[in-house]
């Protein structure tokens, strides 16, 4: 089952919806820029537990560099990314990003069927 954020509905105690969806993830699926590393929310709620999962369980992190960062000195080093970080998509033309785009896909599509 695929699931993001915006399948939390009215009335639903988002924390735990999130903490539930995290708990059953088997490739997550990660947008990085400068503004990933700074939310607090990502870094204390949603990051540990990915990280457990692939550490513990064989979750797949499958990181996109959006932005240039400096993911070199956070736990993401140790995962290859799914595009090169050196690339990031926002410095990419439009006919660059795109191509990468597809790219990136096919590589979603194996991991989540495999």
């Amino acid at each position: 089952m695929i699931w993001n954020d915006t399948m939390i509905q009215t009335g639903d105690m988002w924390r735990d919806e999130i903490e539930a969806a995290l708990a059953r993830t088997k490739v997550g699926v990660l947008l990085v820029s400068p503004d990933f590393f700074k939310s607090n929310f990502i870094a204390d709620n949603e990051l540990p537990p990915l990280l457990e999962a692939a550490r513990v369980q064989g979750a797949q992190i499958f990181w996109i560099p959006v932005r240039p960062s400096m993911y070199t000195e956070t736990p993401l080093a140790t995962f290859q990314a799914a595009h090169d970080p050196d690339r990031p998509l926002s410095g990419l033309s439009t006919h660059g990003c795109e191509q990468a785009l597809v790219k990136i896909g096919s590589k979603l599509k194996k991991a989540m069927e495999a």
